[in-house]
């Protein structure tokens, strides 16, 4: 539920630029699993642990609910996944820190990273000219109210949402071209008490040919702060 949340949409932005073949797919394969392993270790260091309950059900789509937001819908759902079966590149297990107490104070903080090939820089610098869409974050919300609504519907959810807001920035001095990607709202229903925080965070980085992507999901009040520019920076420093 923490991160399976909203992993569509926010994950595949970068993800259909990554393909094809490579003058060097093992050197490639290689690397990316050089900076996932650098990855993991630091989280480990930092105080995470390997979380084993994450749920792997298949992702929802997105469904636009609006004529205006079609096109940004269905660029968000064209891909098949964060790292397509042809790129080379590799993807952390999910990471989490904190818990919520008791009496809802508190919070838990689950981390991933991923590091994907393409075979042409150009084509990663495709991909951050969607990140640039006016329309992105209206649209963005608007279709994670629905897919939420959607799965209450069909019983795979117990949860509501409210209060949604999107935020997408770009970063400098990150790789060649960064940016990230937050969202912010309050679940509801499935029992809570009163509205639960609830935030979701990605930073996308490019350099050359390397894409890199963080990310963190956060549930209540109090959730341990994951600084993602830096984990962005520690994967593009290991992939290179």
């Amino acid at each position: 539920m923490r991160r399976r949340i909203v992993a569509i949409g926010l994950a595949v932005v970068l993800a259909a630029a990554c393909g094809g073949d490579d003058a060097d797919p093992e050197a490639d394969e290689d690397a990316a699993e050089r900076a996932i392993e650098a990855f993991e270790d630091r989280l480990s260091d930092d105080g995470y642990s390997l979380d084993e309950d994450e749920d792997d059900d298949e992702d929802q789509e997105l469904e636009a609910q609006s004529e205006a937001c079609e096109d940004v819908v269905a660029v968000l759902n064209e891909s098949d996944g964060p790292v397509p079966d042809d790129a080379p590149g590799d993807e952390s297990d999910p990471y989490t820190i904190g818990e919520i107490a008791n009496d809802g104070s508190g919070g838990s903080t689950t981390v991933e990273g991923e590091v994907s090939f393409a075979e042409d820089a150009g084509d990663l610098e495709e991909a951050f000219e969607f990140l640039s869409d006016d329309d992105l974050e209206d649209c963005f919300a608007e279709a994670f109210e629905s897919s939420l609504e959607q799965q209450e519907n069909e019983g795979t959810s117990d949860f509501g949402v409210e209060d949604i807001d999107v935020d997408i920035d770009q970063i400098d001095g990150l790789g060649e071209e960064a940016a990230s990607i937050g969202l912010e709202a309050f679940l509801i229903g499935g029992g809570l008490p009163e509205p639960l925080p609830f935030t979701a965070a990605r930073v996308f980085a490019r350099d050359g040919r390397i894409a890199v992507e963080t990310s963190s999901t956060a549930i209540g009040p109090d959730p341990p702060d994951a600084d993602l520019e830096e984990l962005t920076e520690l994967l593009l420093d290991e992939a290179n």
